[in-house]
């Protein structure tokens, strides 16, 4: 959980994807874990597949059907491959942690040597 005084972290776990490695550190209460610090270890590139626009009317094909291809409803063009696109993240890896407003008081910022062995 990132709560909402922890403010720009909150981003940082927003902007985490299936996928990506992560080492956390927090405190297990509730059963749940309030996260002060984050690793990303990796967090590889988003691809992800879409239906084709057509190269006549402009409008997005459908599918017609597994393994046929994709098809336009309103001139019937053809097209076989579907659109790729490759979205940006936010996050790349490093350590980031809460902001000293919103950190516990044992909590040690990782700007004196508060890494934790990974």
């Amino acid at each position: 959980m990132a709560y909402e005084p922890t403010k720009g972290f909150r981003d940082i776990i927003r902007g985490l994807a299936p996928g990506d490695e992560i080492f956390i550190c927090g405190s297990y209460k509730n059963e749940s874990i309030n996260l002060e610090k984050i690793r990303i270890i990796s967090c590889p590139e988003i691809v992800r597949q879409r239906p084709p626009l057509c190269p006549s009317c402009g409008k997005r094909m459908k599918s017609d059907g597994v393994d046929k291809g994709w098809k336009c409803r309103r001139c019937k063009t053809r097209a076989e491959e579907p659109e790729t696109v490759h979205e940006s993240r936010t996050v790349s890896p490093g350590w980031y942690e809460v902001p000293p407003s919103a950190r516990r008081h044992l909590a040690k910022p990782l700007c004196r040597g508060g890494i934790p062995p990974a």
